[in-house]
């Protein structure tokens, strides 16, 4: 047993985000939850098509691109490093303040350093 494998980190962050969801919802009845909520379901239909990797006409299909989506977590995790980073300096350089500074240096660096907009 793992506590660190994808599987497990799945479910409790599924576990979490559906937690979060019901106790904040319950908290202020009138207003709806959607930022967790919207979590919460986006990770249910992730969860349905991970489960289905275990059926007979879909699993051969789907576990190349799951084995792919592994392989690729190196580059992602280098290349987000690398953009915090960045973002980190924008935002030490005080250029913009709307809406939030930081919102602001984020969305500059990912605008220009992973879509290539050079229109800022």
């Amino acid at each position: 047993f793992n506590l660190f494998e994808f599987d497990n980190i799945a479910d409790i962050a599924y576990i979490a985000a559906g937690w979060m969801a019901i106790v904040r919802q319950a908290l202020d009845p009138t207003k709806l939850e959607k930022p967790w909520m919207s979590i919460f379901c986006a990770m249910a239909w992730l969860r349905a098509l991970y489960s289905l990797r275990g059926e007979t006409w879909m699993g051969p299909r789907l576990l190349p691109i799951i084995s792919a989506l592994k392989d690729t977590l190196t580059f992602f995790l280098v290349t987000w490093t690398c953009t915090l980073a960045a973002a980190h300096a924008y935002y030490n350089l005080q250029m913009r303040e709307e809406p939030t500074p930081v919102y602001a240096a984020l969305m500059q660096v990912v605008r220009l350093g992973i879509f290539g907009d050079f229109d800022l």
